[in-house]
Parts: C-alpha cells; structure tokens; sequence
C-alpha cells in the first residue's frame, strides 16, 4: 500500500533531511525552522493525517528571491510532496 510506504519512518526521515538540507540558508523566520524545532509532534502529527486520510496542503507562498519570483510550498509539504516521491521511486 503506498501511504504505507510514504508514512514508513525511513521514508519520513529521508523527506525531513531532505527539506531541511534544501532549506537551511532559509530566513530565520521561515516555516521551516519551526518544523525543525517540532520536528517529533508535527512527525507524529503529519504520518496520523496521512493515513487517516486527513491532510490537507496549504497554498503556495509568493517570494522573491534575487529578483526572481517563486511559487514555494510549505516546508511540511514539500516535505510530503518529497516522502510521496521517495516512495514512488
């Protein structure tokens, strides 16, 4: 079953270390550093919401970085884009 594998602890974790190796020259104020402090609650929370079928993705966030304007996704969904592309590889 894929949220099986997308929820399995190996598959979390390597998304985690993904987001925060990606992110780590963010702003201090970015999501992703409160993701880092709570890391244990929001992983328990993350893996009940997706195998129950109950999370929900937020909208994207609009920045300009270098003069270029992105399109970026929450720190925890990218973190859960990235675990559900780990598991379909």
């Amino acid at each position: 079953m894929l949220i099986a594998r997308v929820t399995s602890d190996e598959v979390i974790e390597r998304a985690y270390e993904w987001v925060c190796e990606r992110r780590k020259h963010y702003h201090h104020n970015s999501d992703v550093w409160q993701l880092r402090r709570w890391w244990d609650e929001k992983k328990r929370l993350i893996v009940a919401q997706l195998r129950s079928g109950t999370y929900r993705f937020r909208e994207q966030r609009r920045v300009t970085a270098r003069g270029e304007v992105k399109e970026i996704w929450a720190a925890q969904d990218a973190l859960v884009l990235k675990a559900l592309a780990i598991a379909l590889e």
